[in-house]
């Protein structure tokens, strides 16, 4: 029974920190496409695009 506790402790830290991790990766891909949309105002889809951003929510 204990390993098994141990096993859901582990599994829990490690979903905790993926979801850390996730945010952070959102953060930045929010950033770059602000980025991006404030450098080149006039054909910013064309360069998300060029970039290999599919969608500009994320």
């Amino acid at each position: 029974m204990q390993q098994s506790t141990d096993t859901a402790g582990q599994r829990s830290t490690q979903v905790g920190a993926k979801d850390q991790t996730e945010k952070q990766v959102r953060r930045a891909l929010r950033a770059l496409v602000h980025q991006l949309k404030a450098n080149y105002p006039d054909t910013a889809e064309a360069r998300l695009r060029e970039f290999g951003f599919q969608k500009e929510g994320y």
